[in-house]
């Protein structure tokens, strides 16, 4: 009887189903997140005129536009809700009680799209949407699951007291901005490289000047 012999070898392997590319499917979700986000931050923002914080706020950035600086007074009216504490009549009205990036962030609003409720919150509703993508560039980068990072963004888009003041000209969604990047720049080797430490250091001026308290 003729001897058959087999040689033993490799199984050959079919090719795995799914993407092609790692994080293709986490790249669309936040591509999702994201536009989400834009709507519900977006839609309709100038429906409502401004409130009375935001409309001080809008008097002093129409007065930057004039003159470059927050003056509380234009020639004709006077910007207070505190029995003019608010500024210096001696330093000719300059305004005093409250940091100034929300005011120049209107103002580059007004300059833009010119003196309306919309484009006066346009930079705000763009820095809350920035730290929806930060939020999720923080966990993904620091944590190292973009499941997670995922989960983080679309909580705070869905979030209805974190819609509602990144659609208002105030400094809240910038000042939700400059905390996450501060944060994300203080989880980074700081101690032995330079560029954390100056983002740090960036992120919390901005914050000071966003609002004192927050700092």
């Amino acid at each position: 009887m003729p001897h058959t012999q087999t040689t033993a070898g490799p199984i050959p392997v079919a090719p795995a189903s799914g993407p092609s590319a790692p994080g293709v499917l986490p790249g669309w979700g936040l591509a999702a997140i994201l536009a989400l986000a834009a709507f519900l931050l977006f839609y309709n923002l100038g429906q409502r005129p401004f409130w009375q914080d935001e409309a001080e706020t809008a008097c002093l950035a129409k007065n930057v536009l004039a003159t470059g600086l927050p003056y509380a007074f234009d020639g004709t009216n006077v910007v207070s809700q505190e029995e003019e504490r608010e500024f210096d009549k001696v330093g000719g009205y300059l305004w005093r009680w409250s940091p100034w990036i929300q005011i120049y962030l209107q103002a580059a609003g007004f300059a833009v799209g010119g003196q309306t409720a919309a484009a006066g919150r346009v930079p705000f509703a763009l820095a809350a949407l920035l730290a929806v993508f930060w939020t999720y560039r923080l966990v993904a980068r620091h944590f190292g699951d973009r499941s997670w990072a995922l989960l983080a963004a679309t909580l705070l888009t869905l979030c209805v007291p974190y819609l509602l003041i990144g659609r208002q000209a105030r400094y809240y969604a910038p000042g939700t901005l400059f905390v996450l990047w501060t944060l994300d720049a203080f989880l980074c080797d700081w101690q032995r490289r330079t560029g954390p430490i100056v983002a740090m250091f960036v992120g919390m001026i901005l914050l000071f000047h966003a609002n004192y308290l927050l700092f």
